[in-house]
């Protein structure tokens, strides 16, 4: 790793400028309250190992499955399986990391001149994904099969479209599909808008330049979290 300080100040700037405007995104676009009010979800990004970079508004301690998720996504999509424009969904808690069901995960691989250079990750809460009672959630559940339908990491984006056949899965197990189905493409949406700005700063101070300024964010912030303890 190899960086001046200043080059790393700001790009680290448009990272951060980025990570706001998906959350922006995903809390202007969300369908239900849940996001548009309660701002239940959060938008952010990884390197290419899934190490979290930063992230918007929102929840913060969303960020902390962010490896996880994409840990899940790797063992069922190696990178040459995916492709660019991707994204990827999972809400199975033993798989992606979330809390509960409920809380869904939007992974989009950040391809640049074909290789992954990071990911745009959001996770948001769902008005229903099925289960024992609406919302899914409910205090009678004694196993995780109760709180509702459960996605391993699966291509849930390609090609500029929704997978028609994991949508109609998703419908087919909510009682709120509109929502579910309208806050999920917000996600999407968000994740990609990342994609897309991340390739832009590239473009402009080289990968390189970028990759090294996450790595130097990372080694700062663990210096002071060990500095603190």
């Amino acid at each position: 790793m190899s960086i001046d300080p200043i080059t790393a100040e700001v790009v680290l700037s448009r990272l951060r400028e980025t990570t706001a405007a998906m959350a922006h995104a995903l809390f202007h676009s969300g369908y239900s309250p849940i996001l548009r009010e309660s701002q239940d979800g959060t938008a952010g990004l990884t390197d290419a190992d899934g190490r979290v970079i930063m992230t918007g508004g929102g929840l913060q301690y969303h960020s902390l499955l962010y490896s996880q998720a994409v840990g899940a996504v790797y063992e069922s999509y190696p990178p040459d399986a995916m492709r660019d424009g991707d994204a990827f969904v999972s809400n199975d808690p033993y798989k992606a990391g979330n809390s509960h069901v409920p809380d869904t995960v939007v992974a989009t691989p950040v391809f640049y001149r074909g290789a992954v250079i990071a990911f745009g990750v959001s996770v948001a809460h769902k008005a229903d994904v099925g289960g024992l009672v609406p919302g899914s959630s409910g205090a009678a559940a004694r196993e995780i099969f109760h709180d509702g339908l459960l996605l391993p990491p699966v291509r849930v984006w390609s090609d500029g479209a929704f997978n028609p056949e994991i949508e109609a899965i998703i419908r087919n197990n909510s009682r709120a599909p509109d929502v579910v189905i309208g806050d999920l493409r917000g996600q999407i949406g968000a994740t990609r808008l990342g994609a897309e700005r991340l390739v832009a700063l590239a473009d402009v101070y080289g990968v390189d330049t970028v990759r090294d300024a996450m790595a130097d964010l990372l080694s700062r912030t663990t210096e002071r979290v060990r500095a603190a303890f």
